[in-house]
């Protein structure tokens, strides 16, 4: 314990301390979602912010593998009373140490955040513990290589190609390896319940590679104690291979079904819902959609619910309601939320129209004339010609009563993108 503490007050990770808790707080806000307070953010962005901390940690571990190679010390190792397992041993311990001190941290910072506001769900330990352990995989990959090419280039080359690995399988996402790195980023929402089976397995496939990867560098030093490593290296690879098979069985599932939950609502026409996590953006989402609801007021389109839904799988509202989503309450959530609603209500049965691509394309500009005026946002298509131009004029002319009163008349060539000039006169 002695021998740890000192190498733990003297270890290169210790100097490179500040930097790590940097990246550690600068990628973990980054990731943190704006304006609400979800429990399941904490985990995802502290997981996620490895990215960045994970190859400097393995960078840093390289170098405090390499004091012995720099200061040609290691016969005293040799000579030492104790193990030679002893000195790798603690030095390999204080370089993981650090780079998880940052981790919790900002953990700890994240969560006094979320819980000093209205957070909602629960802190997923499990998903908290994989990152911790992908990251302190990083270390002692780094260390090993250290050890095995003590080489001044082996720190920032393990460094910058930890950080290229990690980024090359963020574009392997569905493949069955993808949740089988030490860094993965996976964005929540609320809507979805966590697999914990999925990030128990990852902890133990980290924690048995990392027993591996060290192992075996152990076993090529050990001389006549070989025969106890391949029994500790024995065990860790069993643990690596369970956790393994329960990750890639998974079928890169990180979440394990909808999530049961209470809408909280406002408003009567129409009557706006979201997730409880999103209760602080009722009033701005229900102003804005009784705006563009009034609209509609008349026309199959008229909403009189409106839900906050995930994009995607697992999206489609209640019967009888109409779907939305806000990921986020970064500035104009609520204009983007209205402009994607109508969007997706005007646009959507376009694509199935078969007419020659003029005829498409005069529609839809028809079609934004509309879309411009339900959002409240000018009107700026990306084909115009002169009948459109002159259409726009005409409506722009036109009282709000009058729009209203075209619309319901005209709903149905509006969301086919079957409009012509002269339904504009």
């Amino acid at each position: 314990m002695y021998a740890l503490r000192r190498e733990v007050g003297k270890s290169a990770a210790l100097l490179a301390l500040p930097l790590l808790l940097f990246l550690q707080a600068m990628a973990a806000v980054r990731f943190m979602p704006a304006g609400i307070d979800l429990w399941a953010s904490v985990p995802a962005a502290t997981a996620m912010a490895v990215l960045l901390t994970g190859p400097l940690a393995a960078g840093v571990a390289a170098w405090s593998a390499q004091r012995e190679a720099r200061r040609g010390t290691r016969y005293l190792r040799v000579l030492s009373a104790r193990a030679e397992i002893v000195v790798p041993l603690t030095e390999v311990a204080a370089a993981t140490i650090w780079p998880l001190v940052a981790y919790l941290t900002i953990t700890v910072a994240l969560a006094v955040e979320t819980a000093v506001g209205p957070g909602w769900g629960q802190l997923n330990v499990l998903w908290l513990g994989a990152g911790a352990l992908g990251l302190a995989l990083h270390a002692v990959t780094g260390y090993v290589v250290g050890r095995l090419v003590p080489r001044l280039w082996t720190p920032p080359l393990v460094a910058l190609g930890s950080y290229l690995l990690a980024v090359w399988n963020q574009r392997q996402s569905g493949e069955w390896w993808y949740f089988l790195s030490p860094v993965t980023i996976q964005v929540v929402d609320g809507f979805d319940r966590l697999n914990n089976d999925l990030f128990l397995g990852q902890m133990l496939w980290y924690a048995g590679a990392a027993g591996v990867c060290f192992l075996a560098w152990v076993w090529l030093v050990a001389g006549n104690r070989r025969g106890q490593i391949v029994g500790a290296g024995t065990v860790a690879a069993a643990v690596a291979a369970a956790g393994a098979m329960i990750v890639v069985t998974q079928d890169n599932r990180p979440f394990d079904g909808p999530t049961t939950f209470a809408y909280r609502c406002a408003g009567q026409a129409p009557q706006v819902c979201v997730h409880p996590a999103f209760t602080p953006a009722l009033p701005e989402l229900q102003a804005a959609f009784t705006t563009v609801a009034g609209r509609l007021a008349g026309t199959p389109g008229e909403p009189t619910r409106l839900e906050q839904r995930p994009r995607g799988l697992g999206g489609a509202p209640s019967p009888g309601a109409h779907a939305f989503a806000v990921d986020e309450l970064t500035d104009g959530y609520a204009a983007g939320a209205v402009q994607e609603y109508v969007t997706l209500l005007l646009l959507d049965r376009c694509e199935q129209d078969i007419a020659p691509i003029e005829h498409r394309l005069e529609g839809r500009a028809l079609t934004t004339i509309i879309f411009a005026w339900l959002v409240g946002g000018q009107f700026d298509p990306l084909y115009a010609n002169d009948a459109v131009v002159r259409a726009a004029q005409w409506f722009t002319e036109r009282t709000d009563t009058q729009r209203h009163a075209w619309l319901v008349e005209h709903y149905e060539q509006v969301v086919t993108c079957s409009l012509h000039p002269e339904d504009f006169a």
